[in-house]
């Protein structure tokens, strides 16, 4: 199912996580050199405004290729459009997979982003004009059903965080319109709909974020991790409900009145970002606590929408000067280690370890052909290392 080669993705992770503890201070130039030799990957990745421009300029040259082929047929109409974009969108994804990532080596590299989105625009857009011609109007709900395993399968192939996203929303988009359309007790239940599905891709995306084998898709199962966790703040986010329920139920709420079972939204839209915040704390889990914080200020908001007890610059006086002594309160407690916490920004680059520790340690430890001798002006001692702020000596 992957293109890719694993191990070449698992030392470009090792590589990248050395680099990043070189320009930290934990390594040597020397260690640096040994993991990269040890660690061979042949990937081209070039740099964000290259990739950019590669990006840009693929685009415009796979679509200038189109258009130029669609001047031979354009008086077969829609029948005529939908075979051309199926025939040359079949023809970019076998150009991706055989010339620029087999032979090319191409990884995120600007050329395969553009031409992964290219071949799946053409082939989905193709095969919905292809159907619309044979049976007619197709229902909202169907076109992303059309479309999501095309985007799941370009997703898990090529390792790709855009497509996870699009696959992600068109999924809850198939599910939000299908539900919309069964009227009735459905459009009535929607949120806790949004929220019972969004269980599971949490649950799956957690327990996989452990194992070795997913690796390859670690950032792939964050964004669903994060995506999961917002959907599901969303479904019982008491703005949300309110105002979805007078758009689509048609419901009037008047001056002193409120929605059906308004009391369990208020809740969840107070208890579910500390849950996560809590979760996160007590689990180490980053994701959780990083989407907690966001949605706890969008919990705020939403409570200071409906419930103002002061003009609007008081409150955000008093809630900035707040948050300040809560940051230089947590940054003193947290000047020392504590329960594997830390302030201090112990990496560099990247807001997360992609735990690439265990192989970095064992696979140099490995490659090394003789014992060297230790280096006299090293005093171990003091020093902190390790993801979340964990102390000891490196």
């Amino acid at each position: 199912m992957l293109i890719y080669d694993k191990t070449a993705l698992q030392n470009l992770t090792i590589r990248h996580e050395a680099t990043r503890w070189r320009e930290s201070g934990i390594i040597s130039p020397e260690e640096l050199t040994r993991i990269e030799e040890a660690h061979a990957c042949d990937f081209y990745t070039p740099g964000f405004f290259i990739r950019l421009t590669l990006f840009l300029a693929t685009t415009v040259a796979v679509s200038a290729g189109l258009g130029l082929m669609a001047m031979f047929v354009l008086g077969l109409q829609e029948l005529g459009l939908a075979l051309l974009l199926l025939i040359y969108g079949v023809a970019t994804y076998k150009f991706l997979e055989e010339i620029i990532i087999k032979q090319k080596k191409f990884f995120h590299a600007g050329v395969d982003d553009a031409l992964i989105f290219l071949a799946c625009g053409f082939v989905i857009i193709g095969l919905l004009i292809l159907l619309h011609n044979t049976f007619g109007a197709l229902s909202p709900p169907f076109r992303y059903l059309v479309a999501l395993p095309f985007l799941a399968w370009f997703a898990v192939r090529f390792v790709n965080p855009v497509m996870t996203v699009l696959a992600f929303s068109c999924c809850f988009g198939f599910l939000f319109l299908q539900t919309l359309e069964l009227g009735g007790w459905a459009k009535a239940i929607l949120p806790f709909v949004v929220m019972l599905a969004s269980v599971p891709f949490s649950v799956y995306s957690n327990r996989k974020l452990d194992l070795a084998e997913f690796a390859p898709w670690r950032a792939c199962l964050q964004i669903l991790k994060t995506l999961s966790l917002m959907t599901f703040y969303a479904g019982g986010n008491y703005f949300v409900v309110r105002e979805l329920s007078e758009s689509l139920l048609n419901m009037q709420v008047a001056p002193g009145e409120d929605i059906p079972l308004a009391f369990v939204f208020y809740a969840l839209t107070a208890i579910v970002p500390l849950a996560y915040i809590g979760w996160g704390l007590k689990a180490r889990d980053m994701i959780f606590i990083r989407t907690g914080m966001l949605v706890l200020a969008l919990s705020i908001l939403t409570l200071k929408y409906y419930f103002s007890i002061a003009p609007p610059e008081i409150t955000l006086t008093v809630a900035g000067a707040a948050l300040i002594a809560l940051a230089v309160a947590i940054i003193k407690y947290l000047k020392h280690p504590v329960n594997g916490y830390t302030h201090k920004n112990l990496l560099k680059r990247s807001a997360d370890s992609l735990d690439a520790e265990a192989l970095l340690v064992a696979e140099t430890m490995a490659s090394t052909p003789q014992q060297q001798a230790p280096d006299s002006s090293f005093k171990p001692g003091g020093g902190e290392s390790g993801g979340a702020g964990a102390e000891g000596s490196y």
